[in-house]
């Protein structure tokens, strides 16, 4: 028998969008200011071109601000994916069940000594509220080390106690 969660986490954007809007934002206004006060009809093509460009770029930027983070548990194969505007489906990684090394809190504080450490890569799949219990995943060895750090509920909790009975130091 499969054992299946599913879990969404309401993400945060980053600066990138914030970023492309605001150069958006700049693009159109250069472009009004050089109707304004450069009237002339041969750069008149060119404004156009980059107005449209400031608004196209406002657009799907402004798409971007809204992310959530789905994780999908399948007999401890982990899919992670990035959902933009609740229309756009991106998936970000997948870790095997085979892969994980070991299961603990986020907060405890070998995975805190971890995670500042930084001998082995940091992926944090969580929103800027904590929702349920944060959770570190180890996974891979050697250069393909990694920590996942994500934003887990009881039910995904459980999943993951049942299916790394060994490996898993939640308690």
């Amino acid at each position: 028998m499969d054992r299946y969660n599913e879990r969404l986490i309401k993400g945060t954007a980053g600066m990138g969008p914030i970023l492309l809007i605001v150069l958006g934002i700049l693009l159109v206004c250069i472009s009004i200011a050089v109707v304004i006060f450069y009237p002339n009809k041969p750069l008149m093509m060119v404004v156009v071109l980059i107005f449209g460009a400031g608004c196209v770029l406002i657009h799907f930027s402004r798409e971007a601000l809204n992310v959530e983070f789905e994780y999908i548990l399948t007999n401890g194969d982990i899919e992670i994916s990035k959902i933009l505007s609740k229309s756009r489906r991106k998936l970000v990684t997948e870790i095997e069940a085979a892969s994980v090394v070991k299961v603990d809190r986020a907060d405890s504080d070998i995975a805190k000594n971890d995670i500042s450490l930084g001998r082995m890569k940091i992926h944090k799949y969580t929103g800027k509220e904590q929702q349920g219990t944060m959770v570190a995943i180890y996974a891979g060895e050697g250069d393909k080390a990694a920590i996942y750090v994500l934003d887990m509920d009881e039910k995904c909790i459980d999943h993951l106690k049942t299916v790394f009975k060994s490996k898993c130091e939640i308690r």
